[in-house]
């Protein structure tokens, strides 16, 4: 058994912390709210995990780090960089392997498949060159992306503000090459039609679960 530290306590770290829990580990889950799921095999700690000291003593021995923390996403430029550079620090301390969980919010809006991550949305040029700076990578280029409409509802809630930068997602294809996962984890993408029929008879199944506990 291995120790394996997680930052962050929302949906991916969960599913880390029970994967790995039912996989024999140990399981360190971090986060200022100090919430997790209770299972065995699985400790809460509440620490903030932007806390470089704090971070690196709780993952003293550890063989992973995983970054699964997720900031308010208007509080991307303020709060993960700090919060990188401490994951980073902590790993390089510790000797851990650092797992990053991320998104395509790193790529912008192009006309082909996506090797590496490009053209990040103009307010988060900020956040994605200084991970990129941190993490030793190439800055990535940058693109404005026009999104007026959700701007305007924007002025009276910040998530939609930043929202707005991102909006491209919902209206192009999302092409990625996964080519190099794949020969690196053996994994294949799964096709598009399957993925939905799983998702709707899994909400079916779940609706179905609670309706015959009622």
């Amino acid at each position: 058994m291995s120790l394996h530290v997680i930052a962050g306590a929302g949906p991916a770290a969960t599913a880390t912390a029970l994967r790995l829990a039912g996989q024999g580990q140990t399981v360190r889950l971090v986060s200022r709210a100090g919430t997790g799921p209770a299972a065995a095999g699985v400790e809460v700690i509440t620490a903030d995990a932007a806390d470089t000291a704090r971070l690196a003593a709780l993952a003293e021995g550890a063989a992973v780090l995983y970054s699964c923390a997720s900031p308010p996403y208007h509080r991307w430029p303020q709060d993960w960089p700090p919060l990188a550079a401490c994951l980073l620090w902590a790993a390089e301390r510790t000797g851990a392997v650092l797992v990053i969980m991320s998104n395509l919010d790193g790529y912008g809006p192009v006309g082909h498949a996506w090797h590496v991550p490009a053209s990040p949305p103009m307010t988060q040029r900020e956040i994605f060159t200084e991970l990129a700076r941190l993490a030793g990578a190439p800055a990535p280029r940058l693109r404005p992306v026009p999104g007026w409409q959700v701007k305007a509802l924007g002025v009276l809630v910040p998530f939609l503000r930043e929202f707005a930068e991102v909006s491209y997602q919902f209206t192009r294809p999302f092409v990625v090459d996964s080519t190099a996962f794949q020969a690196t984890f053996g994994a294949r993408p799964t096709p598009m039609g399957q993925a939905l029929t799983a998702t709707v008879t899994w909400w079916h199944d779940q609706g179905r679960t609670a309706a015959d506990k009622e």
